[in-house]
């Protein structure tokens, strides 16, 4: 037992089913106790004021302890926002925990995650300097919040945003700064203050309103967005606002101009338009896809060698799946791995995968209705084809290895 090391151990303890599990296991013994404990303050989730209440004792009488342990937390709800000049007792009740939140989180020197979500937040130069506090944050996701007092001041800056550590960023949802001075009472395009950080590695945003503008450069403040360039993974939710033209053109100007480096692209929600068109060689480093089949039309023009493809669809039917898996291996023949729905399992699927590309190394086949036909896959398997063979018995493995999210009779769960 010595000789795992604390994170070993940790990780073990992380595969128990419950938090009940894990109290019978630091019962054992004194180090099975620490261990625990680590793991279960290691991800903190408040959904509430009285949550985050029911942590008081155990960070005051364990504070020194208590700050190497958490290593991510999420707030849901929790923080609201406060008039400074209000008189009311509840809202000074939450500008002190407001307080007490930000010296909480503050206090923790290990932690690496920190998701705000519904939450009201302070202008954005404070959040920008109460993030650089977090010394060891690589992973921040803002959903739905709103940034309150007076915004930031472009003509002086961008606070110390573009310094700040962080490499993977999510925007999510419908973000504003907000202030009582302006005429329209809110801003609604804060994302260039947190576009600017130049760690940046990974991206999840969703494009709404004013987004496009911003990302494709075009926003009334001019942004330095360099880090943009330096993007190893994307992830784009497209909302409602996509289907205008406008937004269509402002995002491939984007794709073309600033998503050389990209990696890794998965986008949501995207339905067959002509207006996304994509320079030959925009996409040249893209390895990696998932997302709609209808994003393939304009990929297939990017320049891009896909290893790796994720169609999440809704679960298509075989006649379709045919269609597109041959299209698919016209223009990316060397694909390593597939992950596809059908409606209906056939072993004609896999009949096509192995006739169709070269060199597989996974393959994972969901269906909804039908069983495996194991004597067909089998027969499969003793063919005199080897690339044939390879790809059946990788797509084999898949298929057991995905039964995990099945029901028993084969369904998906």
């Amino acid at each position: 037992m010595s000789v795992l090391a604390t994170e070993t151990l940790i990780q073990i303890f992380e595969y128990l089913d419950s938090n009940s599990d894990l109290l019978h296991a630091i019962r054992a013994c004194k180090v099975f106790y620490d261990i625990g404990i680590a793991q279960l303050y290691r991800h903190i989730h408040y959904n509430s004021h009285q949550e985050f209440g029911a942590h008081d004792t155990f960070c005051l009488n364990q504070r020194d302890a208590m700050r190497r342990i958490p290593r991510s937390i999420g707030l849901t709800g929790v923080i609201y926002p406060t008039d400074p000049n209000s008189a009311d007792e509840d809202d000074r009740r939450r500008g002190r925990f407001q307080a007490d939140m930000w010296i909480r989180i503050l206090s923790f020197t290990s932690l690496h995650t920190l998701c705000f979500k519904i939450c009201g937040l302070p202008d954005m130069q404070s959040f920008s300097y109460l993030l650089q506090g977090c010394r060891s944050l690589r992973k921040l996701v803002i959903d739905e919040c709103t940034f309150y007092e007076e915004p930031l001041d472009c003509s002086e800056g961008y606070g110390i945003f573009p310094q700040l550590p962080i490499t993977d960023l999510s925007l999510l949802g419908r973000i504003a700064v907000h202030s009582s001075t302006q005429s329209g009472g809110s801003d609604p395009s804060p994302f260039h203050h947190f576009l600017t950080m130049t760690s940046l590695r990974t991206l999840a945003i969703d494009v709404v309103k004013d987004l496009d503008r911003v990302l494709a450069g075009h926003a009334p403040h001019k942004s330095n967005l360099s880090s943009l360039c330096k993007l190893k993974t994307l992830r784009l939710c497209l909302r409602p606002s996509f289907l205008r033209k406008a937004t269509q053109e402002e995002l491939a100007t984007f794709l073309n101009e600033k998503c050389h480096s990209i990696q890794e692209l998965e986008v949501t929600r995207f339905h067959e338009n002509k207006n996304l068109r994509l320079f030959p060689r925009a996409l040249r480093n893209l390895t990696s896809y998932k997302g709609s089949s209808n994003f393939l039309i304009p990929l297939r023009d990017a320049g891009s060698s896909l290893k790796r493809l994720d169609i999440s669809n809704s679960p298509m039917l075989l006649v379709d799946a045919l269609g597109l898996l041959e299209k698919v291996a016209a223009r990316w023949p060397n694909l390593e791995s597939l992950d596809i729905t059908i409606k209906e399992w056939d072993a004609e699927i896999l009949y096509a995968i192995s006739h169709l590309f070269r060199d597989f190394r996974e393959v994972k086949i969901k269906y909804e209705i039908g069983h495996l036909n194991e004597s067909s896959i089998l027969s499969m398997a003793s063919s005199r084809d080897s690339t044939c063979r390879d790809a059946v018995d990788e797509a084999w493995a898949g298929l057991i290895g995905d039964r995990r999210s099945m029901q028993p009779d084969g369904r998906l769960d």
